[in-house]
Protein backbone atom coordinates (compact mmCIF):
# COMPACT_ATOMS: atom_id res chain seq x y z
CA UNK A 1 0.00 0.00 0.00
CA UNK A 2 1.51 3.75 -0.98
CA UNK A 3 0.23 6.40 1.11
CA UNK A 4 -0.21 9.84 -0.97
CA UNK A 5 0.53 12.73 0.98
CA UNK A 6 -0.96 16.39 0.98
CA UNK A 7 -4.89 17.50 -0.60
CA UNK A 8 -2.69 18.62 -3.90
CA UNK A 9 -2.59 15.18 -4.53
CA UNK A 10 -5.92 13.92 -3.88
CA UNK A 11 -7.29 13.59 -6.82
CA UNK A 12 -4.11 11.56 -7.96
CA UNK A 13 -4.50 9.81 -5.06
CA UNK A 14 -8.43 8.61 -6.29
CA UNK A 15 -7.00 8.28 -9.66
CA UNK A 16 -4.76 5.25 -7.92
CA UNK A 17 -7.01 4.09 -5.28
CA UNK A 18 -4.10 4.90 -2.90
CA UNK A 19 -5.08 6.21 0.28
CA UNK A 20 -5.03 10.26 1.30
CA UNK A 21 -3.59 11.44 4.43
CA UNK A 22 -3.16 15.45 4.94
CA UNK A 23 0.41 16.59 5.47
CA UNK A 24 2.01 17.90 2.61
CA UNK A 25 1.32 18.85 -0.74
CA UNK A 26 3.30 16.44 -2.69
CA UNK A 27 2.57 13.94 -5.30
CA UNK A 28 1.47 10.06 -5.67
CA UNK A 29 4.73 7.74 -5.03
CA UNK A 30 5.32 4.85 -6.87
CA UNK A 31 9.02 3.07 -6.81
CA UNK A 32 10.72 1.96 -9.74
CA UNK A 33 10.54 -1.74 -8.03
CA UNK A 34 9.27 -3.45 -5.46
CA UNK A 35 12.33 -3.82 -3.17
CA UNK A 36 12.62 0.41 -4.04
CA UNK A 37 11.41 3.54 -2.69
CA UNK A 38 13.25 6.13 -4.97
CA UNK A 39 10.83 7.01 -7.57
CA UNK A 40 8.24 9.58 -7.53
CA UNK A 41 5.25 10.56 -9.75
CA UNK A 42 5.15 14.02 -9.75
CA UNK A 43 2.34 16.62 -10.73
CA UNK A 44 1.74 17.61 -14.37
CA UNK A 45 3.64 19.97 -15.67
CA UNK A 46 6.14 20.75 -18.36
CA UNK A 47 9.67 18.78 -16.55
CA UNK A 48 8.94 20.77 -13.28
CA UNK A 49 8.73 18.25 -9.84
CA UNK A 50 8.97 19.81 -6.59
CA UNK A 51 12.01 20.68 -5.02
CA UNK A 52 11.65 19.23 -1.45
CA UNK A 53 12.60 16.39 0.14
CA UNK A 54 9.91 13.84 -0.16
CA UNK A 55 8.25 11.97 2.47
CA UNK A 56 6.37 8.98 2.18
CA UNK A 57 5.35 5.52 3.41
CA UNK A 58 5.38 2.27 0.84
CA UNK A 59 4.72 -1.24 1.48
CA UNK A 60 4.27 -4.07 -1.19
CA UNK A 61 3.90 -1.34 -4.07
CA UNK A 62 1.69 -2.44 -7.51
CA UNK A 63 3.80 -2.30 -10.79
CA UNK A 64 1.93 0.68 -12.08
CA UNK A 65 1.88 1.79 -15.70
CA UNK A 66 0.79 4.47 -17.53
CA UNK A 67 -0.96 4.26 -20.99
CA UNK A 68 1.57 6.39 -23.59
CA UNK A 69 -1.28 8.39 -24.23
CA UNK A 70 -1.89 9.62 -20.42
CA UNK A 71 1.87 10.71 -19.58
CA UNK A 72 5.86 9.96 -20.39
CA UNK A 73 8.40 8.76 -18.26
CA UNK A 74 12.36 10.65 -17.69
CA UNK A 75 15.16 10.19 -15.71
CA UNK A 76 17.18 12.76 -14.47
CA UNK A 77 20.24 13.43 -12.30
CA UNK A 78 20.19 14.96 -8.95
CA UNK A 79 23.33 15.01 -6.45
CA UNK A 80 22.97 11.36 -4.72
CA UNK A 81 20.05 10.16 -6.09
CA UNK A 82 18.70 8.79 -9.30
CA UNK A 83 14.82 9.39 -9.19
CA UNK A 84 12.21 7.97 -12.03
CA UNK A 85 9.93 11.15 -12.89
CA UNK A 86 6.54 10.02 -14.16
CA UNK A 87 5.08 13.29 -15.42
CA UNK A 88 1.27 13.34 -15.68
CA UNK A 89 0.28 15.38 -18.57
CA UNK A 90 -3.13 14.15 -18.72
CA UNK A 91 -5.11 13.03 -15.20
CA UNK A 92 -8.32 13.35 -16.78
CA UNK A 93 -7.49 9.59 -17.90
CA UNK A 94 -7.72 6.82 -15.83
CA UNK A 95 -4.55 4.90 -15.14
CA UNK A 96 -4.17 1.35 -16.46
CA UNK A 97 -2.99 -1.50 -14.37
CA UNK A 98 -0.75 -4.16 -15.42
CA UNK A 99 -3.29 -6.78 -15.82
CA UNK A 100 -4.97 -4.45 -18.16
CA UNK A 101 -7.47 -3.02 -15.94
CA UNK A 102 -8.60 0.24 -15.37
CA UNK A 103 -8.74 1.68 -11.46
CA UNK A 104 -9.99 0.48 -8.59
CA UNK A 105 -11.74 3.24 -8.33
CA UNK A 106 -14.64 1.98 -10.37
CA UNK A 107 -18.29 2.09 -9.59
CA UNK A 108 -20.82 0.04 -11.13
CA UNK A 109 -24.82 0.81 -10.96
CA UNK A 110 -27.84 -1.42 -12.13
CA UNK A 111 -30.75 0.63 -12.49
CA UNK A 112 -31.13 4.07 -13.16
CA UNK A 113 -34.54 4.46 -11.40
CA UNK A 114 -34.91 7.45 -8.43
CA UNK A 115 -32.83 5.00 -5.89
CA UNK A 116 -30.14 4.40 -8.52
CA UNK A 117 -29.95 8.15 -9.88
CA UNK A 118 -29.54 9.24 -6.30
CA UNK A 119 -27.52 7.21 -5.03
CA UNK A 120 -25.36 7.94 -8.10
CA UNK A 121 -26.20 11.48 -7.74
CA UNK A 122 -24.61 10.97 -3.63
CA UNK A 123 -21.54 9.79 -5.29
CA UNK A 124 -20.69 12.51 -7.47
CA UNK A 125 -21.66 15.16 -4.13
CA UNK A 126 -19.20 13.16 -1.83
CA UNK A 127 -16.61 12.25 -4.51
CA UNK A 128 -16.36 8.69 -4.08
CA UNK A 129 -14.38 6.80 -6.32
CA UNK A 130 -13.56 8.10 -9.71
CA UNK A 131 -15.66 6.38 -12.54
CA UNK A 132 -19.32 5.82 -12.27
CA UNK A 133 -20.50 3.84 -14.73
CA UNK A 134 -24.97 3.63 -15.28
CA UNK A 135 -26.32 0.42 -16.40
CA UNK A 136 -30.44 -0.08 -17.73
CA UNK A 137 -32.46 -1.58 -19.96
CA UNK A 138 -33.82 1.32 -21.16
CA UNK A 139 -30.47 3.01 -22.20
CA UNK A 140 -31.82 6.24 -23.11
CA UNK A 141 -32.75 6.36 -19.46
CA UNK A 142 -29.04 5.75 -17.97
CA UNK A 143 -27.67 7.98 -20.99
CA UNK A 144 -29.75 10.84 -19.75
CA UNK A 145 -28.91 10.06 -16.12
CA UNK A 146 -25.11 10.24 -17.10
CA UNK A 147 -25.15 13.18 -18.63
CA UNK A 148 -27.25 15.26 -15.87
CA UNK A 149 -24.79 13.56 -13.45
CA UNK A 150 -21.68 14.50 -15.55
CA UNK A 151 -23.14 17.92 -15.33
CA UNK A 152 -22.90 18.38 -11.74
CA UNK A 153 -19.39 17.23 -11.24
CA UNK A 154 -17.72 21.03 -12.17
CA UNK A 155 -19.75 21.68 -8.79
CA UNK A 156 -18.71 18.75 -7.27
CA UNK A 157 -15.75 16.49 -7.41
CA UNK A 158 -13.67 15.22 -10.33
CA UNK A 159 -14.65 11.58 -11.64
CA UNK A 160 -16.41 10.83 -14.92
CA UNK A 161 -20.03 9.33 -14.85
CA UNK A 162 -21.40 7.61 -18.65
CA UNK A 163 -23.94 4.95 -19.33
CA UNK A 164 -22.82 1.83 -20.67
CA UNK A 165 -23.76 -1.54 -20.70
CA UNK A 166 -23.28 -4.90 -18.34
CA UNK A 167 -19.82 -5.21 -20.70
CA UNK A 168 -18.88 -1.65 -19.33
CA UNK A 169 -18.74 -3.10 -15.58
CA UNK A 170 -15.33 -4.65 -16.01
CA UNK A 171 -13.08 -3.56 -13.13
CA UNK A 172 -15.65 -1.91 -11.38
CA UNK A 173 -14.67 -2.54 -7.15
CA UNK A 174 -18.37 -2.53 -6.34
CA UNK A 175 -21.54 -2.68 -8.30
CA UNK A 176 -24.74 -1.07 -7.11
CA UNK A 177 -27.98 -3.09 -7.64
CA UNK A 178 -30.85 -0.40 -7.67
CA UNK A 179 -32.97 -2.63 -10.61
CA UNK A 180 -36.50 -4.09 -9.98
CA UNK A 181 -40.18 -2.65 -9.66
CA UNK A 182 -40.08 0.57 -7.69
CA UNK A 183 -42.65 0.25 -4.55
CA UNK A 184 -46.35 1.60 -4.78
CA UNK A 185 -48.58 3.23 -2.39
CA UNK A 186 -49.89 0.59 -0.11
CA UNK A 187 -47.13 -2.25 -0.68
CA UNK A 188 -45.51 -3.71 1.72
CA UNK A 189 -41.46 -4.19 0.97
CA UNK A 190 -42.78 -8.64 1.04
CA UNK A 191 -45.13 -8.14 -1.67
CA UNK A 192 -41.99 -7.20 -3.72
CA UNK A 193 -40.58 -10.12 -3.88
CA UNK A 194 -41.95 -12.33 -6.55
CA UNK A 195 -41.58 -9.65 -9.03
CA UNK A 196 -38.12 -8.40 -8.46
CA UNK A 197 -36.32 -12.05 -7.36
CA UNK A 198 -37.09 -12.28 -11.00
CA UNK A 199 -35.09 -9.27 -12.30
CA UNK A 200 -32.09 -10.18 -9.84
CA UNK A 201 -31.86 -13.49 -11.15
CA UNK A 202 -30.92 -12.26 -14.56
CA UNK A 203 -28.88 -9.67 -13.10
CA UNK A 204 -26.74 -11.57 -10.57
CA UNK A 205 -25.22 -13.56 -13.73
CA UNK A 206 -24.59 -10.55 -16.02
CA UNK A 207 -22.73 -8.50 -13.60
CA UNK A 208 -20.28 -11.31 -12.60
CA UNK A 209 -19.74 -12.37 -16.30
CA UNK A 210 -17.61 -8.75 -16.40
CA UNK A 211 -16.72 -8.49 -12.78
CA UNK A 212 -16.33 -11.22 -11.09
CA UNK A 213 -14.26 -9.82 -8.54
CA UNK A 214 -17.03 -7.14 -7.44
CA UNK A 215 -18.64 -6.28 -4.00
CA UNK A 216 -22.34 -6.56 -4.76
CA UNK A 217 -24.68 -4.12 -2.38
CA UNK A 218 -28.00 -4.89 -3.18
CA UNK A 219 -30.77 -1.78 -2.86
CA UNK A 220 -33.60 -3.00 -4.28
CA UNK A 221 -36.54 -4.04 -2.03
CA UNK A 222 -37.43 -6.25 0.13
CA UNK A 223 -33.49 -5.80 0.10
CA UNK A 224 -32.64 -8.62 2.91
CA UNK A 225 -34.39 -11.26 0.99
CA UNK A 226 -33.63 -9.87 -2.07
CA UNK A 227 -30.01 -9.74 -1.03
CA UNK A 228 -30.20 -13.61 0.73
CA UNK A 229 -31.14 -14.54 -2.87
CA UNK A 230 -27.97 -12.54 -5.01
CA UNK A 231 -25.53 -14.25 -2.81
CA UNK A 232 -27.79 -17.48 -3.59
CA UNK A 233 -27.43 -16.70 -7.11
CA UNK A 234 -23.61 -15.73 -7.22
CA UNK A 235 -22.34 -18.70 -5.26
CA UNK A 236 -22.04 -20.79 -8.18
CA UNK A 237 -19.47 -18.11 -9.59
CA UNK A 238 -17.36 -18.51 -6.50
CA UNK A 239 -18.49 -15.15 -4.76
CA UNK A 240 -18.37 -15.74 -0.86
CA UNK A 241 -21.60 -15.07 0.99
CA UNK A 242 -20.26 -11.97 3.10
CA UNK A 243 -19.05 -10.84 -0.24
CA UNK A 244 -23.16 -9.58 -0.91
CA UNK A 245 -24.21 -7.04 0.67
CA UNK A 246 -27.79 -5.61 1.79
CA UNK A 247 -28.24 -1.74 2.31
CA UNK A 248 -30.26 -3.29 4.99
CA UNK A 249 -31.40 -1.01 8.03
CA UNK A 250 -28.21 2.07 7.70
CA UNK A 251 -30.92 3.93 6.60
CA UNK A 252 -33.18 2.95 9.37
CA UNK A 253 -30.67 3.33 11.79
CA UNK A 254 -29.84 7.06 10.46
CA UNK A 255 -33.57 8.32 11.00
CA UNK A 256 -33.51 6.72 14.32
CA UNK A 257 -30.06 8.66 15.21
CA UNK A 258 -31.68 11.72 13.39
CA UNK A 259 -35.13 11.68 15.92
CA UNK A 260 -33.04 10.48 18.96
CA UNK A 261 -31.13 14.03 17.95
CA UNK A 262 -33.57 16.36 17.61
CA UNK A 263 -35.12 15.06 20.73
CA UNK A 264 -32.18 15.61 22.69
CA UNK A 265 -31.00 18.59 20.44
CA UNK A 266 -27.75 16.72 19.95
CA UNK A 267 -26.17 16.27 16.62
CA UNK A 268 -26.75 12.56 15.54
CA UNK A 269 -23.37 11.62 14.44
CA UNK A 270 -23.15 11.87 18.22
CA UNK A 271 -25.81 9.52 18.76
CA UNK A 272 -24.90 5.69 18.97
CA UNK A 273 -28.32 3.65 18.15
CA UNK A 274 -29.06 0.88 16.17
CA UNK A 275 -32.10 -0.58 13.73
CA UNK A 276 -31.55 -4.17 13.35
CA UNK A 277 -33.56 -7.06 11.95
CA UNK A 278 -35.60 -6.80 8.53
CA UNK A 279 -35.59 -3.21 6.88
CA UNK A 280 -39.13 -3.33 7.17
CA UNK A 281 -42.26 -3.75 9.50
CA UNK A 282 -40.72 -6.44 11.74
CA UNK A 283 -37.47 -3.98 12.25
CA UNK A 284 -36.17 -3.83 16.24
CA UNK A 285 -35.17 -0.32 17.69
CA UNK A 286 -32.48 -1.50 19.99
CA UNK A 287 -33.40 1.31 22.80
CA UNK A 288 -31.33 -0.43 25.34
CA UNK A 289 -27.98 -0.24 23.49
CA UNK A 290 -28.70 3.48 22.37
CA UNK A 291 -26.01 6.09 24.10
CA UNK A 292 -25.03 9.51 23.75
CA UNK A 293 -21.93 10.81 25.08
CA UNK A 294 -20.98 7.06 26.56
CA UNK A 295 -24.56 7.24 28.84
CA UNK A 296 -27.74 5.31 28.32
CA UNK A 297 -30.42 7.58 27.65
CA UNK A 298 -32.18 8.00 30.47
CA UNK A 299 -28.85 9.13 32.13
CA UNK A 300 -28.16 11.58 29.42
CA UNK A 301 -31.63 13.25 29.72
CA UNK A 302 -30.86 13.94 33.47
CA UNK A 303 -27.60 16.21 31.98
CA UNK A 304 -29.57 17.32 28.69
CA UNK A 305 -33.43 17.54 29.05
CA UNK A 306 -35.47 17.01 28.30
CA UNK A 307 -36.92 13.32 29.40
CA UNK A 308 -37.96 10.58 27.50
CA UNK A 309 -41.00 8.99 28.21
CA UNK A 310 -43.01 6.20 26.52
CA UNK A 311 -45.00 8.34 24.36
CA UNK A 312 -42.07 9.79 23.27
CA UNK A 313 -40.44 6.17 22.70
CA UNK A 314 -43.33 5.27 20.59
CA UNK A 315 -43.96 7.92 18.73
CA UNK A 316 -39.82 7.73 17.54
CA UNK A 317 -40.48 3.98 16.39
CA UNK A 318 -43.68 5.53 14.32
CA UNK A 319 -41.44 7.81 12.46
CA UNK A 320 -38.67 5.37 12.25
CA UNK A 321 -40.88 2.18 11.32
CA UNK A 322 -43.21 3.66 8.94
CA UNK A 323 -41.23 6.56 7.49
CA UNK A 324 -40.35 4.65 4.27
CA UNK A 325 -45.08 4.69 3.83
CA UNK A 326 -45.31 8.50 4.50
CA UNK A 327 -42.60 9.31 2.30
CA UNK A 328 -44.38 7.21 -0.12
CA UNK A 329 -47.61 8.41 0.07
CA UNK A 330 -46.45 11.71 -0.15
CA UNK A 331 -44.16 11.72 -2.93
CA UNK A 332 -44.09 8.65 -4.48
CA UNK A 333 -40.71 7.15 -3.53
CA UNK A 334 -37.76 7.53 -1.44
CA UNK A 335 -34.77 7.78 -2.84
CA UNK A 336 -33.02 10.85 -1.07
CA UNK A 337 -31.69 8.81 2.30
CA UNK A 338 -31.08 6.01 0.84
CA UNK A 339 -28.73 7.45 -2.10
CA UNK A 340 -27.13 8.96 0.92
CA UNK A 341 -26.51 5.48 2.72
CA UNK A 342 -25.61 3.61 -0.65
CA UNK A 343 -22.70 6.48 -1.30
CA UNK A 344 -21.23 5.53 2.89
CA UNK A 345 -21.67 2.31 1.96
CA UNK A 346 -19.66 2.30 -1.16
CA UNK A 347 -17.00 4.95 -0.08
CA UNK A 348 -15.78 2.38 2.98
CA UNK A 349 -15.96 -0.64 0.77
CA UNK A 350 -13.75 1.16 -2.02
CA UNK A 351 -11.54 2.61 1.02
CA UNK A 352 -11.42 -0.51 3.35
CA UNK A 353 -12.40 2.13 5.75
CA UNK A 354 -13.45 -0.80 8.75
CA UNK A 355 -16.57 1.03 9.64
CA UNK A 356 -19.29 -0.53 11.79
CA UNK A 357 -22.72 -0.30 9.57
CA UNK A 358 -25.94 -1.85 9.74
CA UNK A 359 -25.71 -3.12 6.39
CA UNK A 360 -27.38 -6.69 5.66
CA UNK A 361 -25.94 -10.00 5.03
CA UNK A 362 -25.80 -13.65 5.64
CA UNK A 363 -25.99 -14.59 9.21
CA UNK A 364 -23.20 -16.89 10.65
CA UNK A 365 -22.74 -17.96 13.65
CA UNK A 366 -25.84 -16.00 15.89
CA UNK A 367 -28.02 -18.22 18.18
CA UNK A 368 -31.11 -18.21 16.60
CA UNK A 369 -30.72 -16.73 12.90
CA UNK A 370 -27.67 -18.76 11.18
CA UNK A 371 -28.16 -18.76 7.71
CA UNK A 372 -30.70 -15.74 7.65
CA UNK A 373 -29.98 -12.77 5.52
CA UNK A 374 -31.01 -9.48 7.88
CA UNK A 375 -29.11 -6.62 9.45
CA UNK A 376 -26.84 -6.57 12.80
CA UNK A 377 -24.26 -4.21 13.07
CA UNK A 378 -21.16 -5.81 10.77
CA UNK A 379 -17.60 -4.40 10.62
CA UNK A 380 -17.37 -3.73 6.74
CA UNK A 381 -14.04 -3.97 4.63
CA UNK A 382 -13.16 -3.67 1.21
CA UNK A 383 -14.01 -7.33 0.34
CA UNK A 384 -17.10 -6.96 2.48
CA UNK A 385 -18.52 -7.78 5.84
CA UNK A 386 -15.86 -9.07 7.82
CA UNK A 387 -17.55 -9.69 11.43
CA UNK A 388 -20.79 -9.65 12.71
CA UNK A 389 -21.59 -7.97 16.15
CA UNK A 390 -24.25 -9.60 18.18
CA UNK A 391 -26.09 -6.97 20.42
CA UNK A 392 -26.72 -7.69 23.99
CA UNK A 393 -30.31 -7.17 23.84
CA UNK A 394 -33.17 -6.99 26.49
CA UNK A 395 -35.88 -9.91 26.49
CA UNK A 396 -38.26 -7.71 24.32
CA UNK A 397 -35.42 -6.98 21.63
CA UNK A 398 -34.02 -10.27 21.46
CA UNK A 399 -37.81 -11.87 20.85
CA UNK A 400 -38.21 -9.09 18.05
CA UNK A 401 -35.25 -9.79 16.08
CA UNK A 402 -35.85 -13.56 16.78
CA UNK A 403 -39.72 -12.89 14.96
CA UNK A 404 -37.91 -10.46 12.24
CA UNK A 405 -35.74 -13.26 11.04
CA UNK A 406 -38.21 -15.67 11.22
CA UNK A 407 -40.52 -13.56 8.78
CA UNK A 408 -37.25 -13.04 6.54
CA UNK A 409 -36.86 -16.96 6.69
CA UNK A 410 -40.55 -17.67 5.75
CA UNK A 411 -40.32 -15.57 2.95
CA UNK A 412 -37.39 -16.48 1.49
CA UNK A 413 -38.82 -20.21 1.38
CA UNK A 414 -41.76 -18.95 -0.48
CA UNK A 415 -39.24 -18.39 -3.45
Amino acid sequence: MCVVLGPASYGIADRFGLRRLPLLPLAVLAPDNPASSNAAIAPAGRGHFMPRNLAFACENPPAWKLDSSHGRSVVRERPGRRRKLVILERLCEPCVWPDGQRSIMKIGIVGCGMVGSASAFALVMRGVGREIVLVDLNTARAEAEANDLYHAVPFANPLTVRAGGYADLAGARVVVIAAGVAQKPGDTRLQLLQRNAAVLAEVIPSILDHAPDAVLLVVSNPVDILTHLAAKFAAPRGVPAQRVLGSGTMLDTARFRALLGRHFGVDPHHVHAYVIGEHGDSEVLTWSQASIAGMNLDEFSKVQGPGLTTQDKRQIDENVRRAAYKIIAGKGATYYGIGSAVARLVDVLLHDQRAILTASCRIEKVTGLSGVTLSLPHLVGGRGAMTTMPLPLDADEQKGLLHSAAVIREAVESV
